[in-house]
């Protein structure tokens, strides 16, 4: 049964909904205008409540809206400059970045993340073979959005069982595996083999982490391994697929000449440098011009060298507190973020904003939130 204390079922309560319609636009349920319009409400409302209602919470939201305020400015001059964001696009930090703050600020059940996460996986698999592969499920869903909504909801449950020193069972891996891979798409796969890997090295226990035995590594292998054949045996398809694709295309595709000409076009000039080149000049950037498949080249084109180097720095900073407090949880879910956004459009306006931003600024006040929570008025 899932138990949330009524002061904490509001806020759980919209994250479900946000979840739901993040899902419901994956498959086509909901219309892509439909679903941004409830999902700006919700991330809106979400920061007015923590950012405007709560006073108490003043000393923890400061650096929260110093960020979000730098990060909407660069926005605006960026787009003034080069407008490669449509001007509805301004807006979307308050759905993504907003939503965020529930997590920063609340006490989100695992049991939400939880259901979430295994209602999207299993949903997906089953429809990926009733209907012959990730790209006709309807709506957005594609090779390779499912593992990016994959990453999405699993992180969030690390989030969360860290914040609430739960643990997290390494099944969690095996049916992020089992779905990233059943898409077939390249970052997918590798993805969650890198997902595979993490719960195989570490194990996380009541908000701790620790290496693995070896004897339990072995084990985790060898079930991959039986999972592998199990695979082969019911829908040897699948596999042979998933390989082919990865040997056909290659590691590097479009994506590295995609990148490499718009590098070369932001040093052309000190504005295209200092807000951002406008995505166009050559036949892949006026092809590819809303979607470079890089999330930083697309932080820099929209948000400009200012916002560009706080989010690395930020990044950097993050990392080093990460390790040197030895919290795995957060460096595990910053690195499958940080390598499934080199390789898509995912962030700065994308899905995993609302992870990433935990992320980046939990080290900031982390301290500051172990105080509210140990005087039990942070959450009232």
């Amino acid at each position: 049964m899932l138990r949330i204390k009524t002061k904490n079922l509001f806020l759980n309560s919209v994250l479900l909904i946000y979840c739901l319609v993040v899902i419901a636009e994956f498959y086509g349920v909901f219309s892509i205008r439909t679903s941004q319009i409830i999902m700006i409400i919700l991330g809106a409302a979400s920061m007015a409540y923590y950012c405007v209602l709560r006073r108490d919470l003043k000393n923890l939201t400061t650096k929260y809206m110093v960020f979000v305020s730098i990060y909407i400015l660069g926005g605006f001059m960026s787009w003034i400059f080069n407008g490669n964001a449509d001007f509805v696009e301004l807006f979307w930090p308050f759905a993504f970045m907003g939503m965020s703050t529930v997590l920063l600020f609340g006490r989100v059940s695992t049991k939400t993340t939880s259901i979430v996460f295994y209602i999207y996986c299993i949903l997906t698999v089953i429809l990926i073979f009733q209907k012959g592969g990730a790209d006709y499920l309807g709506g957005t869903s594609s090779r390779n959005s499912v593992s990016i909504f994959v990453v999405f909801f699993l992180t969030m449950h690390m989030v969360t069982s860290f914040q609430n020193k739960k643990s997290i069972s390494i099944y969690y891996a095996f049916v992020a595996f089992i779905t990233c891979f059943s898409a077939i798409g390249r970052s997918g796969v590798i993805t969650s083999v890198i997902v595979i890997c993490i719960f195989c090295i570490f194990r996380f226990e009541k908000g701790q982490s620790y290496i693995r035995n070896i004897k339990i590594f072995l084990g985790a292998v060898l079930a991959t391994i039986v999972l592998y054949q199990l695979i082969m045996y019911f829908e040897p398809e699948l596999i042979e697929n998933a390989i082919s694709n990865i040997l056909w295309r290659g590691l590097e595709s479009k994506r590295t000449a995609i990148w490499s000409d718009y590098v070369s076009k932001s040093f052309s000039s000190f504005g295209n440098w200092f807000f951002g080149s406008h995505i166009s000049g050559t036949q892949l950037l006026n092809l590819y011009s809303e979607n470079l498949h890089n999330s930083f080249l697309m932080l820099h084109a929209k948000y400009g060298m200012v916002v560009f180097l706080m989010v690395i720095i930020l990044i950097i900073k993050s990392i080093v507190a990460y390790v040197k407090d030895r919290n795995f949880y957060f460096l595990s879910a910053m690195f499958i973020c940080l390598f499934r956004m080199s390789f898509d459009y995912t962030n700065f306006n994308g899905l995993l904003d609302t992870i990433f931003l935990v992320l980046l600024l939990y080290p900031s006040y982390s301290k500051q939130v172990i105080k509210y929570r140990t005087e039990g008025s942070y959450y009232d």
